[in-house]
């Protein structure tokens, strides 16, 4: 790639050799860049020492612009994007399924010490999430010949932040009907139907989300969670001790606790998510 012959021109500049050696040693390093040679550098950087790397930068826009030049650098398959909420757990804004869902996407990759650039603005980095060993972040795939109990299909979407509808025609959404799942997984531009043969999965095709026609069939398919929380068993007992004695007295907070015991995510979750854990961490925990 080109990116590997810039790479090695520049690194015969001595003050880049002693960057390299600092980082390589789990040292701080500074090197003062000018904006428009940026992206530059870090794209050689990542080139001669692929390995997890996050990118921050003052502003969306400015994440976007950086995301689009470092994935001309070193391809699409080495950069994602960290994006902005803008919606709070206090406020009846909805969460956008897809934000939550790239979110997830690009913070997984970085826990499990993928080869990738996670680009990011400093305000999408301000908000808390749930500790790493939760696993909140895991995705789900579906692969054409898996066996897996039918049943638990829907209990699985559910408890990633997926909701039962009469038509998956938006992301975050499922339909079970017969012996199909439509899906649409957040992250994605289309929905995608799974057809069952008993436990096993006969079928996966990609459709049109308004008129059910097939785009064309996948070997597997890949869902994020479109919640940035996990109820795990010890997520389900901290925020049941903490909430039993208030929603005795509250009907809604009653409703609520029922069904975290069920694992039925809702929004109104990251309201508590200081009671599910022991602590909330920054995505550069992870």
């Amino acid at each position: 790639m080109l990116i590997h012959r810039i790479a090695a021109q520049l690194y015969t500049a001595e003050a880049l050799q002693t960057i390299e050696a600092a980082l390589a040693e789990g040292q701080d390093a500074t090197l003062a860049v000018s904006q428009s040679g940026r992206t530059l550098m870090l794209a050689a950087q990542f080139a001669r020492n692929p390995r997890s790397t996050v990118y921050i930068v003052s502003g969306e826009d400015a994440a976007d612009r950086a995301a689009r030049s470092l994935a001309a650098y070193l391809g699409l398959e080495h950069v994602v994007r960290f994006p902005e909420r803008t919606d709070y757990p206090w406020k009846d804004t909805q969460p956008d399924d897809a934000v939550v869902a790239a979110r997830c996407a690009a913070l997984g990759r970085v826990a499990k010490g993928e080869p990738v650039v996670m680009v990011a603005s400093a305000r999408a980095l301000l908000r808390c999430v749930p500790p790493r060993e939760s696993r909140y972040w895991a995705s789900t795939t579906f692969t054409v010949g898996e066996e897996i109990p039918y049943d638990e299909v829907p209990a699985r979407l559910v408890g990633m932040g997926y909701t039962s509808s009469d038509a998956a025609d938006a992301p975050g959404l499922f339909r079970v009907h017969g012996d199909t799942v439509d899906v649409f997984p957040a992250q994605a531009t289309s929905p995608v139907r799974i057809e069952f043969f008993g436990d096993e999965i006969d079928r996966i095709r990609r459709m049109v989300s308004s008129t059910g026609q097939t785009i064309g069939d996948e070997q597997s398919v890949e869902i994020f969670p479109v919640r940035e929380l996990a109820l795990t068993d010890d997520a389900v007992r901290r925020i049941s001790a903490a909430l039993y004695a208030p929603a005795k007295n509250d009907t809604e907070l009653a409703a609520l606790l029922e069904m975290v015991k069920a694992r039925i995510v809702t929004p109104e979750l990251d309201r508590f998510m200081p009671l599910m854990y022991e602590s909330t961490v920054s995505p550069l925990a992870h």
